[in-house]
């Protein structure tokens, strides 16, 4: 019992900076990469309507042309890890790449330190 009492009150210190830090298990959105060009909106929500209801933005230039990628937003984080699952599968004739979405202002990008213009010591991305 002494050992589940001190990871209990270990968990119960350590947690709030976890879920600050590296909360993936609470991300909805998640990033899809190696999209057709051509593929509308629609049919991208509509690959992803085994996991859950959600919306799909689709990142395009000044031309209002795809990028080849975007982000689909989830009602719940259970159903972006079930999107996550589908990555490798083909859409339009492409194997899509999908994982959860960081989110700078968390710290959740590859590249956050504490205090770096991603974290939220360093006050986000567009200053205090």
């Amino acid at each position: 019992h002494f050992f589940a009492g001190l990871l209990q009150s270990m968990f119960r210190f350590f947690r709030p900076a976890l879920l600050k830090r590296h909360c993936f298990f609470l991300v909805k959105d998640v990033y899809v990469a190696n999209l057709p060009f051509e593929i509308a909106d629609d049919e991208v929500t509509k690959f992803f309507s085994s996991c859950g209801r959600c919306t799909f933005r689709m990142v395009k230039d000044r031309e209002q042309l795809s990028k080849g990628f975007g982000y689909a937003s989830f009602e719940s984080d259970d159903a972006a890890s079930k999107a996550v699952l589908l990555s490798g599968r083909e859409l339009g004739g492409r194997k899509l790449r999908i994982s959860l979405a960081k989110n700078p202002r968390l710290g959740l990008g590859a590249d956050a330190k504490p205090g770096s213009p991603r974290t939220p010591e360093g006050q986000g991305w567009r200053g205090p």
